[in-house]
């Protein structure tokens, strides 16, 4: 069975110390030299948390419609060959990959806030897993987490995201190829961060 992310049930508040170690620990298992592009991130983020909860998280972007979500996190009883099971990440194909990290970083944040999945049909499932799914297949995969979409854990998830894309930046922003203008706005440092300033935007 797949089950897609719907009404969102946080065990726990997530307090800002909690946010900051878990920041720190996705940090420290990133392991990225200074070479990484944004799309690199994108990846290794998904690896680094999908070792965390003990499933494979992957990414599959797709052409998605203006009027839903950008992106939502599935949950699949599909298996790897190694055994573990599988956890989906559809995104919107976003020319930048500064805006598909800031999706995926969002999403992630579900994840760590352990937010409950709804459930979708079975049959769906593996059209996840395929290259080429229909912008038709993604709408109606995302119409059932529009319908159930939780504010409260909205709000929970947002307010996580931002913190760890923060953390990202403060990061990023170290590391000795990284030579930040002073902008305000979290977006603008990230995507110089991570985008055209340190060249390494990843956009092909």
């Amino acid at each position: 069975m797949l089950t897609w992310t719907g009404p969102r049930r946080g065990r726990n508040g997530m307090t800002a110390r909690r946010v900051r170690r878990l920041g720190d620990e996705l940090i420290r298992d990133l392991r990225l030299d200074e070479s990484a592009t944004t799309k690199d991130l994108c990846y290794r983020l998904c690896e680094v948390v999908g070792a965390r909860i003990g499933r494979e998280l992957r990414l599959h972007f797709a052409e998605l419609p203006e009027d839903g979500p950008s992106a939502a996190w599935g949950r699949t009883n599909l298996e790897t060959t190694d055994g573990r099971k599988i956890d989906i990440i559809l995104c919107a194909r976003s020319k930048s990959w500064v805006h598909r990290l800031l999706l995926i970083i969002h999403e992630i944040a579900h994840i760590l806030c352990e937010h409950a999945p709804a459930p979708l049909y079975e049959a769906e499932s593996s059209q996840l897993l395929f290259p080429d799914l229909t912008p038709e297949m993604a709408a109606t995969l995302l119409r059932t987490h529009f319908a159930m979409d939780n504010s409260r854990q909205e709000r929970e998830a947002e307010h996580v995201a931002s913190r760890l894309t923060l953390l990202l930046t403060d990061w990023a922003e170290r590391r000795p190829d990284s030579t930040p203008p002073s902008w305000d706005g979290l977006e603008k440092r990230l995507w110089w961060s991570f985008g055209a300033g340190a060249g390494r935007a990843g956009d092909e």
